[in-house]
């Protein structure tokens, strides 16, 4: 109801339009103000009464008919039918007023005016016609007889009043352009300014964003005093220098990077190292060719050994340190930029390792001598057996068993310590290692039978030979055979297969087992390591079988896999090279 009431009331509609009330208001109150002009002042004559009152009455009511109009509704073209019966109702009201003679034709200018600023030509067009209608119908009717004299000045008029009309539809229509254009650019311009004031608002949050990443970066880099990190452009020039490296190194930021970075990229990481411990010496073992060391650099970086503690560097002091060394790559977007280099000190943990492995070969070597003895006393003892009881020959028939044990691992120790030494003694030679596989599975058939575990093995008819120490190699496949017969429950079986593959000879364990977890895979290796399933299931061992397999298995240039599924089973898979004394 507010809408409607707001249409009815003369004015602007809500486009902005003016009521087609209001426009017509001006023609109608000019004929009204005719009126008292004819009847008081004599101004024109009376030709038609009849006609002069119909004019008045007609506009009249289409003032009042335009108030009760829809025109929301309507097309905006529909206005014009206000202004083209405006110029009948004047025709007519001419006609009364002294025809062709008659002083208030100028009225007519009123509605055509009205009419021209419609939008669109055909407007011109339509009040032409009604400017035809309105002035010589009457001369087609017979209301006006053709000799009066004034065909030539209502012809000249109606022309006048024609171009008028198009004058200003043409001066409207240029204005409605300009107008549309004013509008685009106004619509345009606040679009930008939101726009902009959105890109203002976006950047103030993204510098927001970026001084607290910047603030979190600084403080994690501040923090990193226990690693030195090191970052380089693409050739090994240094760019940032963290505070772990003054604390490492004793290069002060400046004495490397300089002020401001004033003199950024003007050291190298590689001047850092001591060339020999990275494959590389200059001629006073100081120096390398940057170009050379940084790829072994980088290389080292991203092995998984990250140096093992091999790499050297030299201090401001110059003084070597033993350090571990991480490699990234640095990109912007898809564009590599440079590296960043983590050196950790590696003097603690090396003197951990050489202390452990110095206490453990020590205590290997005391243990050897008395258990040595003591074996040698159990036999002498067993050679008087007619002289003991049953009791006292089982007795010392069990302080033997523990005795070889303990024997046999003072043994594995010593071979640990000789591992870590880099002294594995390896007697080579041509050995068959498909046979050593078949006794590996003879030898466990006595405790696999007391498992309730199926053993078998499948090697080739053709011997598998190679160049290797045969008790070595027969151990580390004894280590992944007993291994497979403790993890396999009553019923379950293992196998141990021998193949040739790509130049290698290749024994395969596999059991159907309990499995192994994904974490532990990673860890069988380690010394003394004990895997979840093992520990829960309350499985005897102490962890170094594994160990002593790979090692052995490394000594003789090969390498040693596994693959698990819990629940399912395990596989080993060792692979030595084939190669001939």
């Amino acid at each position: 109801m507010a809408e409607t009431s707001t249409e009815r009331t003369i004015g602007r509609d809500r486009r902005g339009r003016t009521h087609p009330a209001v426009l017509l208001l001006p023609t109608l109150l000019l004929v009204v103000l005719a009126l008292p002009a004819l009847f008081l002042f004599g101004a024109g004559q009376i030709t038609a009464p009849a006609a002069m009152w119909a004019s008045v009455i007609g506009l009249a009511v289409l003032e009042v008919a335009t108030l009760f109009v829809p025109w929301r509704r309507l097309h905006r073209d529909w206005v014009a039918v206000i202004p083209i019966l405006a110029i009948v109702a004047i025709g007519l009201f001419r006609v009364g007023t002294g025809g062709s003679s008659s002083m208030f034709s100028v009225i007519i200018l009123l509605p055509i005016v009205w009419l021209a600023t419609l939008p669109g030509r055909r407007m011109v067009v339509y009040g032409i016609a009604a400017l035809v209608v309105s002035f010589l119908g009457p001369y087609f009717v017979g209301l006006e007889d053709w000799g009066n004299g004034q065909i030539v000045r209502v012809v000249f008029v109606a022309v006048v009043i024609a171009a008028v009309a198009v004058v200003v539809n043409e001066t409207t229509h240029s204005a409605r352009v300009r107008l549309k254009e004013v509008a685009a650019l106004s619509h345009e311009r606040a679009r930008l300014l939101e726009d902009a004031e959105r890109g203002r608002r976006e950047l103030a949050q993204t510098a927001e964003e970026l001084s607290e990443a910047e603030a979190f970066a600084t403080s994690i880099w501040e923090a990193m005093d226990n690693e030195a990190v090191i970052v380089t452009d693409r050739r090994g020039g240094i760019v940032g220098w963290g505070p772990g490296a003054e604390l490492l190194l004793g290069y002060d930021v400046i004495d490397i990077i300089g002020v401001d970075g004033a003199h950024r990229g003007q050291e190298s990481v590689g001047d850092l190292f001591v060339p020999r411990t990275v494959g590389l010496s200059g001629p006073d073992d100081t120096i390398a060719p940057t170009a050379e060391i940084l790829p072994r650099l980088v290389e080292v970086g991203r092995s998984v050994g990250q140096g093992e503690g091999d790499l050297l560097v030299r201090s401001v002091d110059g003084v070597e340190i033993p350090v571990y060394l991480t490699c990234a790559e640095r990109r912007v977007g898809d564009e590599p930029v440079g590296y960043t280099f983590v050196i950790r000190d590696a003097r603690h943990l090396k003197e951990i390792t050489r202390l452990k492995d110095e206490f453990v070969g020590t205590i290997s070597h005391e243990l050897r001598t008395p258990l040595s003895s003591i074996l040698g006393y159990l036999e002498l003892v067993m050679e008087e057996e007619e002289t003991l009881s049953d009791d006292q020959k089982r007795f010392i028939g069990v302080a033997e068993r523990n005795a070889n044990r303990l024997l046999q691992l003072v043994g594995d120790l010593l071979f640990i310590a000789q591992v870590e030494a880099g002294k594995i003694p390896l007697q080579r030679e041509t050995i068959d290692i498909s046979s050593i596989a078949s006794a590996s599975g003879e030898s466990i058939l006595p405790v696999a039978e007391r498992a309730g575990v199926a053993v078998q093995v499948e090697v080739p008819e053709e011997p598998v030979r190679l160049h290797a120490d045969a008790r070595r190699v027969g151990q580390s496949i004894d280590n992944l055979v007993s291994n497979a017969v403790k993890f396999t429950p009553s019923g379950g079986s293992i196998t141990v297969a021998v193949a040739q593959d790509d130049g290698n000879a290749v024994v395969t364990v596999t059991d159907t087992g309990m499995g192994i977890e994904p974490d532990d895979l990673e860890q069988l290796s380690e010394r003394f390591f004990r895997s979840k399933m093992a520990t829960r299931q309350a499985i005897k061992g102490i962890g170094l079988g594994l160990s002593i397999t790979k090692a052995i298995v490394t000594a003789h240039e090969g390498t040693m896999s596994a693959t698990s599924t819990v629940g399912e089973g395990t596989q080993f898979r060792i692979a030595i090279p084939i190669r001939q004394g």
